[in-house]
């Protein structure tokens, strides 16, 4: 995916469009769901440690919270117990297969339906508010 920014340069007062790839700048992400639950988290990794670091949202079964891990870690555990997690591109965790995807490096995650883990419906929603390097 994409993303273009319009930016002004003050020296020959003009606008210069400069267009960038998702893979090299990470996510803030919003995940929110109707019964109160709302957390942000950074997803993907920055300019420095992009090659080596993919954080992304996973549920801890044995916490039953949503955890941010790297998705690039041999066995991802959750950080508060130590167990393993499910990610949350795992069909397990969301309800519906043809809801839009936020895409970073090969994890796609859903947009909407997925598992909450504070009420344990289908109804969180994952929305990208910003980008950092």
């Amino acid at each position: 995916m994409s993303y273009g920014w319009l930016v002004s340069n003050p020296i020959f007062n003009t606008y210069e469009a400069i267009e960038f790839n998702g893979d090299s700048l990470g996510e803030i992400i919003e995940s929110s769901c109707p019964c109160g639950y709302h957390r942000e988290f950074c997803r993907g990794g920055g300019m420095q440690n992009f090659t080596t670091v993919d954080m992304e949202p996973a549920y801890c079964p044995h916490c039953r919270e949503m955890v941010i891990v790297n998705n690039l870690d041999r066995r991802p555990m959750c950080p508060i117990c130590g167990w393993e997690v499910i990610f949350y591109n795992d069909p397990s965790l969301f309800s519906d297969q043809d809801v839009g995807t936020y895409v970073w490096r090969d994890f796609e995650l859903p947009s909407e339906k997925c598992l909450c883990p504070k009420c344990g419906n289908m109804t969180l929603r994952f929305s990208v508010v910003g980008m950092f390097d």
